[in-house]
C-alpha cells in the first residue's frame, strides 16, 4: 500500500476539521518511503494550531499546521540514510 492509496485516512494530531495532507508533500513522502524500501513509522502529521504551539518550536504556525510535515520514528544507522535521502528528494527541515 502506498501513501496515495490511503485516501480515507488523514494524519492529524489535535482537534481539527478533517483535511488532507498536501499532495506534493505526500508525493515526496512516498518517494522517501520507496527509497527507504519499506514503511515509515509516522507518529504525527497534520496538527491544529493550539496543539502545534504546545509541542513545537514553530509556535502556532508551522509546517505541521499546513499539512506539509510528519514526524517519523526511526533509529540507528537508518537515521542518517533517511536524512540524506530526504535531502536529495527536496525535504528542507527537521526538528
Amino acid at each position: 500500500m502506498t501513501f496515495s492509496q490511503v485516501t480515507d485516512e488523514v494524519l492529524y494530531t489535535g482537534l481539527i476539521e478533517m483535511q488532507e495532507m498536501d499532495g506534493e508533500f505526500m508525493r515526496m513522502l512516498q518517494t522517501l518511503r520507496d527509497e527507504m524500501q519499506g514503511p515509515l513509522k509516522v507518529s504525527s502529521g497534520l496538527r491544529c494550531e493550539d496543539h502545534n504551539q504546545m509541542v513545537s518550536t514553530s509556535g502556532r504556525k508551522g509546517p505541521h499546521t499546513l499539512a506539509k510535515a510528519t514526524d517519523i520514528l526511526i533509529s540507528g544507522e537508518r537515521v542518517m540514510i533517511l536524512f540524506e535521502k530526504a535531502r536529495q528528494i527536496g525535504f528542507s527541515g527537521s526538528d
